[in-house]
């Protein structure tokens, strides 16, 4: 006869390997991208057709499917930072290197409106509150103008939060980076430097797989 288990327990515990599952769990979760940091910078719906913000708020990206509303003020750290170009369509291709030609034509096509060509300073940073290092891409020229701010704040605990913006046809929102005083709660510091070398060391043209071509950071 089968012993007393609990509700929501059909198996026994002695029955099967868990170290092997939990094994399991963990290069499931063993993403080769990062999730990315999003401003909602519309005043309505945002283009992630499934997450609806609030204007002003930040959005984390984990996946397709997997959207968090992260609020429209974030305490994390600003760990470091590289240049990013990118162009959207059938596929994503990245690139980093700023001096190349590929970089520069992707900076001049990014003038040209809807042409799903991106440019700017992109950070990693970790959140606390969400538990999870992060990308922020500042790739469109409203983004662009406050990356003195968050550059100004590398290896420190910093605050984004969001500003209206009055254009003469349209309204949209805008990061703001300043200082934060609250104590942070960080991972290992080796856990840090794991994680810092994988984004210093990504390699360009990267086929990105986190639904980037849904997003709409068009030049503002």
């Amino acid at each position: 006869m089968t012993e007393n288990l609990s509700a929501n327990t059909l198996i026994p515990a002695d029955v099967g390997d868990t170290s092997k599952a939990d094994s399991a769990l963990v290069v499931a979760n063993n993403k080769d991208y990062f999730p990315r940091m999003k401003l909602c910078q519309g005043n309505a719906k945002e283009v992630l057709k499934q997450f609806v913000s609030k204007g002003g708020n930040y959005a984390l990206v984990k996946g397709k499917d997997e959207v968090e509303d992260l609020g429209d003020s974030i305490e994390l750290v600003i760990c470091c930072g590289r240049s990013k170009a990118m162009r959207t369509g059938d596929q994503i291709i990245t690139v980093f290197e700023a001096e190349s030609d590929e970089f520069k034509k992707i900076m001049s096509e990014s003038k040209v409106k809807d042409s799903g060509c991106f440019y700017g300073a992109e950070y990693l940073v970790y959140i606390p509150a969400a538990g999870t290092f992060a990308t922020l891409f500042l790739n469109n020229p409203t983004m662009r103008r406050e990356a003195g701010a968050v550059h100004s704040r590398l290896k420190q605990a910093a605050t984004l939060t969001s500003h209206l913006i009055e254009g003469k046809e349209h309204t949209w929102f805008g990061p703001k980076c300043g200082d934060c005083s609250s104590p942070l709660d960080l991972p290992e510091l080796d856990e840090i430097k794991a994680t810092v070398d994988k984004f210093e060391n990504e390699k360009s043209s990267q086929i990105q797989t986190v639904d980037d071509k849904n997003d709409s950071s068009r030049e503002r």
